[in-house]
């Protein structure tokens, strides 16, 4: 009976992901901060000064209104080495009264809301989502 109880309640359970996307450098690594600065500005995110000189750094954005509270987030972009770049999603919930609250989740209507038009901006600057598949290996 408490096997049906968990089965149900992890059906109802909402689906969440990681606070982080990486992602592959094609090209010259010393141009990469350049390069996803530009694929942030194109995604519709603003550029603010980074926390530490080798990050780039967005301002903070409105994804979601309700009524008790609002969802923001804002955007960190650091190298790993020459070849990948992890980028940060940092959402909060900024209730109606009181002081926000950082997620240490992020829900999936949030994750497509930002990744899929930063994964795009970023592709056409050959920087690529680990582990997602690219046209040029679609014969395989």
């Amino acid at each position: 009976m408490a096997a049906l109880a968990m089965i149900g309640l992890a059906g109802c359970s909402p689906r969440v992901s990681l606070l982080y996307v990486d992602y592959e450098v094609e090209g010259d690594p010393a141009t990469t901060a350049d390069r996803v600065a530009e694929g942030f500005q194109e995604a519709g995110w603003e550029l603010a000064p980074p926390e530490v000189p080798n990050a780039v750094r967005t301002t903070s954005r409105t994804f979601d209104r309700r009524i008790l509270y609002k969802t923001i987030a804002y955007l960190e972009a650091v190298p790993i080495g020459d070849e990948y770049v992890r980028v940060f999603i940092h959402p909060f919930r900024h209730p109606f009264v009181g002081a926000r609250n950082k997620l240490p989740y992020m829900p999936n209507t949030l994750r497509r809301a930002v990744f899929r038009p930063l994964g795009e901006a970023l592709e056409t600057r050959e920087i690529f989502q680990r582990g997602a598949a690219r046209p040029e290996l679609d014969g395989f």
